[in-house]
């Protein structure tokens, strides 16, 4: 009879603005890299004034998005 595993749980994800834009002392948590995506572009609008973001900086934005990890 084969095993059946349960699908592992995607790590949460974080975003810490500072790898983007220097200074910022914001963190975006999310569940997964599409909420942390959304969050962090919202920020970015609102937050540094930057209505249309251009794709290098989508690009750094989504790049700076990594597992969250777990606290010892």
């Amino acid at each position: 009879m084969p095993t059946i595993r349960p699908r592992p749980t995607p790590a949460p994800k974080i975003l810490r603005c500072a790898d983007v834009i220097p200074r910022c002392p914001v963190v975006i948590e999310g569940q997964n890299e599409k909420d942390v995506l959304a969050r962090g572009k919202d920020h970015v609008r609102t937050d540094h004034h930057i209505p249309e973001i251009p794709p290098p900086m989508l690009a750094r934005l989504r790049g700076a998005i990594r597992d969250k990890k777990p606290r010892r």
